[in-house]
């Protein structure tokens, strides 16, 4: 059984791409080609899909995940060991080759935003301090932030501690 935490085509073709060798959108048609499955080509039809995920259920029997909580902050291996720990989801990058950074961060907007519109909870496990010294913020993470306060979206909680230049969410950083 698969956890599909998607909506969007390109989302569906990533993680798709994740359970096959192959995948091909045919862009304009209403048809998936997915390469590989064991020795068989399958077809699937995009408007089933796309159907399945607006109700809430993916393909083959998989539960919604529509009720995860979101996990954010700086560090996304930290991010996804918290996401993981609390059995929750974290923001996975499509592909993006070559790297286009105004391409990734409208990406993840439509993602936080999309995660406020489906009511999730969002868990912010704040800044990695070690890495801001280094790097400075991250700019994801800034964005998706105030993606937060611009929509004054209530279903939000802070679970780090900060106290002046140090801190962090116990059992993770501490």
């Amino acid at each position: 059984m698969a956890i599909l935490p998607i909506s969007y085509i390109m989302d569906m073709e990533t993680y798709l791409s994740h359970l096959f060798d192959a995948v091909t959108l045919a862009i304009g048609g209403p048809v998936i080609k997915i390469g590989k499955l064991g020795m068989k080509t399958v077809i699937v039809n995009l408007n089933e899909i796309k159907a399945a995920f607006k109700a809430g259920r993916a393909t083959g029997g998989a539960a919604n995940a529509a009720k995860k909580p979101i996990a954010i902050g700086e560090n996304m291996n930290r991010v996804k060991a918290y996401a993981d720990e609390i059995g929750g989801h974290a923001y996975t990058p499509w592909k993006n080759d070559p790297f286009d950074f105004g391409l990734a961060m409208k990406r993840d907007q439509r993602w936080i935003n999309d995660m406020m519109k489906d009511g999730r909870q969002i868990i912010d496990i704040g800044s990695d301090i070690e890495r801001r010294v280094i790097q400075g913020a991250s700019d994801f993470y800034e964005m998706e932030r105030k993606q937060l306060q611009l929509k004054g979206y209530e279903n939000y909680t802070k679970v780090f501690q900060r106290n002046g230049n140090t801190g962090g969410v116990q059992g993770l950083d501490y």
